[in-house]
Order: structure tokens, then C-alpha cells, then sequence
């Protein structure tokens, strides 16, 4: 096989490898967008409720507070991630589950339609951020990173599998040497 065959073959072998680990992550975005939508058919419900906001506005303001913590948590976990290729599914799970706890959150504050329309506008707003941020300009460069240090290591490996006959040769002749010298220190003992 020559350098080029192996090298579209590695690039084969890292382009699945990246494609096994990112068809998780589009099915999860799928899901995130469809679990967004049904949020947004409960928001549309919610407008009906909108006389009951008044009493409830405390008890919004703290949830609010409580689901801004809960997005920087996310985010510092997307960070995480970026560091972490080999725990993106684990991650991404992670989110699912948050996400659940969102549509649950969403069910409980049904009278709070105004608060919650913009927690939502800031919520798509980071999912768009570590869409680009983290996964293009992090996840990529990472990527052609491991892609490089394999490239060295193969260029490593090669340059001694031309000198792997020379060695056998040598080792062969000091093999011989060391056996007449034990040969010879046999009849002189």
C-alpha cells in the first residue's frame, strides 16, 4: 500500500469515525427542535392564561433566575464537551434530560406566558451560539489536531519500517558473533 492509499485510507477510517459520532448528535438536535416546537405550542396556549400573571410575577422571577443558572450550567457543560470529544453522547443526553425538565418547568408555569417567551428567545439564541461557536470553531480544529498527531506517528513509524532489515541483519550477525565467543570461551574454559 503506498503513502497515498494509506493516507485516504486513514482519512476514510477518521471521516466514519466523525460521522458515527455526529449522527448521534443530529438525531439529538432533532429532537431538541421538536421538543422545542411542542414549547412553543405550549407557549401559544399559554396566551390564554395571561389574567393570572399578575399574582404569579415573584414566583416567575425566581424561576426565570433558576433557568438562567440552568443555561450557564449548559453552556459551561457545551464547553466541557468541546474538551472532551469522547463524552459528546454522554453530554448531549445530559441535555435531552434538561430539556425534559424545561417541557416540565413549561408545564408549571402555564400563567407566565410573557417571562417565558423570552427565556425561550435566549435559549434558542444559545443553542444557535454553541452551534457555532463551540462545534465550528472548536470541534473542527480539534478534529484536524488528532488528524495531525496521527500523521506524525505514521510518518514516525514509517521511517523506521526502511531500516527494519538492516536491524534484522545486525542482530543476526551479533547473534553469530556472541554464539563462536560462547563457542570459544567453552574450549578455553
Amino acid at each position: 500500500m503506498d503513502n497515498e492509499a494509506l493516507l485516504l485510507s486513514i482519512e476514510d477510517l477518521l471521516e466514519r469515525k466523525l460521522q458515527i459520532h455526529l449522527e448521534p448528535i443530529k438525531k439529538d438536535i432533532a429532537e431538541l427542535k421538536v421538543r422545542v416546537t411542542r414549547l412553543e405550542e405550549d407557549v401559544a396556549a399559554l396566551k390564554k392564561n395571561v389574567a393570572n400573571l399578575n399574582a404569579e410575577t415573584a414566583d416567575l422571577r425566581d424561576d426565570i433566575t433558576g433557568l438562567d443558572k440552568r443555561m450557564t450550567n449548559m453552556e459551561y457543560k457545551f464547553d466541557v464537551l468541546t474538551r472532551e470529544v469522547t463524552q459528546l453522547k454522554d453530554n448531549i443526553i445530559d441535555l435531552t434530560g434538561r430539556t425534559a425538565n424545561l417541557e416540565k418547568s413549561s408545564e408549571r408555569t402555564n400563567c407566565r406566558l410573557d417571562n417565558i417567551e423570552k427565556c425561550l428567545q435566549e435559549q434558542q439564541g444559545s443553542i444557535k451560539r454553541i452551534e457555532v461557536v463551540h462545534l465550528e470553531n472548536n470541534l473542527v480544529p480539534r478534529v484536524a489536531n488528532i488528524e495531525s498527531c496521527y500523521m506524525t506517528t505514521f510518518e514516525r513509524y514509517k521511517a523506521y519500517t526502511d531500516r527494519l532489515p538492516e536491524l534484522f541483519a545486525m542482530v543476526s550477525n551479533v547473534s553469530r558473533t556472541v554464539q563462536t565467543h560462547s563457542e570459544t570461551l567453552k574450549k578455553i574454559s
